[in-house]
Formats: structure tokens, sequence, C-alpha cells
């Protein structure tokens, strides 16, 4: 028997004009959430996120989370939503953001979403096609942040702690004790498998929460740097700027223009 490493509940792509708002909840699996048109806020624990257009929402499992999308006769909304089970042997999906803003790539992503809901509207719910189409999904959403596949599963484990606790104060000393290994080999071992250090790796993180808060959130910039562990916000805009070349509220408000 094929063992799948994606496994796929029905997906949908509607109109609000059905009931999409939901009450806090959680699944056992993976469930996506895609803005074709309109918008959608969405609140998890302590924060509170508005999805626009283009935006890829990625919920992981026991999350417990609420979306309310505005009435129908007030603004229109299109969206796509499925709800998934990967293998643990399938990695690349932990290392994505919760949030990606697709616009840059939103004809192929948007292509690959609608084969999606087509393959299980015929009922392809365990085929080799659906599986195809979700990798082919994730491969895009995976250009977009440089996300590569690790060979070394010690790497593997330490690039999922810092993904779990990126915004806890992380130190190069601290990952290697982790693996019970040296430091200068640890960096040396972590280099060779993701082409970064860890410090690189771990700010390269910091920096794509941030974008998916400065984008989707109200949140204050100075809340926002103390939330992905920077301790002084001057430290956390300097970050930003090298990264992407433009300050913080620069790149928040460049967004808001551009829609």
């Amino acid at each position: 028997m094929q063992i799948h490493l994606i496994n796929p509940a029905a997906a949908i792509k509607c109109l609000n004009k059905i009931k999409l708002s939901t009450s806090l909840h959680s699944h056992n699996c993976y469930q996506f959430l895609y803005i074709f048109r309109g918008m959608c806020a969405v609140q998890s624990g302590n924060v509170s996120l508005e999805l626009k257009q283009n935006s890829f929402l990625i919920i992981k499992p026991e999350v417990i989370h609420k979306l309310t999308f505005p009435d129908f006769n007030e603004a229109e909304c299109e969206v796509f939503q499925t709800k998934i089970t990967v293998s643990e042997d399938l990695k690349i999906i932990k290392y994505l953001p919760d949030v990606t803003d697709c616009s840059n790539i939103k004809n192929e992503v948007e292509k690959t979403l609608d084969l999606i809901s087509g393959i299980l509207k015929n009922n392809q719910i365990s085929s080799d096609k659906v599986e195809y189409a979700f990798l082919l999904l994730f491969e895009l959403l995976s250009s977009i942040h440089n996300v590569s596949i690790v060979r070394d599963e010690r790497i593997t484990q330490i690039m999922e702690y810092i993904a779990e606790n990126v915004r806890k104060k992380l130190s190069v000393s601290i990952l290697a004790e982790r693996l019970c290994l040296e430091k200068s080999y640890f960096i040396r071992l972590f280099h060779r498998n993701t082409g970064m250090s860890p410090l690189a790796y771990i700010k390269k993180k910091r920096m794509e929460m941030a974008k998916g808060l400065l984008l989707f959130s109200s949140a204050k910039i100075n809340e926002i740097a103390d939330s992905i562990g920077y301790e002084y916000y001057h430290h956390f805009a300097a970050d930003f700027k090298k990264s992407e070349k433009v300050s913080p509220k620069e790149y928040r408000h460049s967004y808001i223009s551009d829609r």
C-alpha cells in the first residue's frame, strides 16, 4: 500500500455568502486559508491579524483560533480553505511562516489552488495528483522565503526548535548545548546544511515574523520588536532595514498604500 505524505480533506473555494466566520476552536490537522478577494480577521491567543487579498494563512494543529469575515452585503470575499494532515517526513511545512503575502506570485498560487479544488471536487482525495499539487504549492510558498531541505536530522531538530522559540532569547551556545555539540562544530554543521550561520537563520525567521505582523496586525512597531525577541527597538529597526532596505514603518506604509 502506498503511503502518502499529504492527506487532505475536501477543499472549498467560495464567497462569504455562506457562513465562513467561526468561534474559537482548534483542529488536530493543518488548516490553509487563502484570500482571493476581500479580507478576514484572525484571532489566535493575544495575536490579532487582518488578512487581505493574496494572503495565505497556515494554521498549525491544535492552535486555537477564530476567523471573522465581513457580511457579504458589506464586502464581498472569495476564499480557499482546506484541512490536511501531513507525514512527519514532510519537513518543509514546519519552516513556512504562518502568514505569507503571495502578491508577487499570486497567479501561480491561485492556479495551484484551483487545481487542488478541482482534484478534490472529483473525489480524488488520496490520489498522487493532489499530493503533487500540494507539494507544488509548498514549493511556491518556500520560494518566497528561501526555504531549503536540510539533510542532517540534528539540524532539522534545531530549526524546529528555533521556529517554536523564535520569540525567546536564543544564542549559539544554547542551540549547540541542545545537541551536545561543541560550539564551533555546531556552527560549521549548521552552515553546511543551510548555507547560513545559526544567528543569521534566527534573524531571518524573526524578520519573516515581523513582516507578517507589520502587514497583518495593528500592533505598534515597538510591540512587534518585543514580541519577536528583541530587547531594544533600535536593534530591531537596524536589522529590519538591513534585511528589507526600508524601515519597519516604511514597509507597513508601502503595503497599505499598494492596497
